[in-house]
């Protein structure tokens, strides 16, 4: 230990004395001891409701996709082709990588299919 923080020790032990604070040995023997509550066990989220977690989610997912592929069928009627991810990531202020994996679960879900050249198109269910 240097002379210069031994003397560092004896100035603050001194400010403390001074200031009435108690000393860093008679903290070090003072032992506060703190009440603690029950421990309280946090509801399961799939209990709760809450967005994100569960069943909740699951649900909330087959309703926005009904919602993109009635979106598909309105923006066919009137263009003549299904819309480009921009579009549906504007439609639902999505990005555009999200709407990409809104095509690709109603892909997955059998609604889309992609073509010869590779556009995506309603899918064929007379197989």
């Amino acid at each position: 230990m240097s002379e210069f923080s031994a003397e560092c020790q004896a100035a603050n032990r001194i400010a403390a004395q001074l200031r009435g604070l108690p000393t860093p040995q008679h903290r070090a023997m003072v032992k506060v001891k703190v009440a603690l509550g029950p421990k309280v066990r946090k509801p399961r989220a799939h209990a709760t409701g809450i967005p994100g977690k569960g069943t909740y989610l699951k649900l909330a997912k087959q309703a926005l996709m009904a919602e993109v592929l009635a979106y598909c069928h309105e923006f066919f009627a009137e263009n003549d082709q299904l819309p480009p991810q921009a579009c549906i990531a504007q439609r639902f202020k999505v990005t555009e990588q999200t709407g990409h994996d809104y095509l690709h679960r109603l892909a997955k879900e059998g609604h889309l299919e992609r073509n010869a050249v590779g556009k995506w198109r309603f899918a064929n269910r007379q197989k």
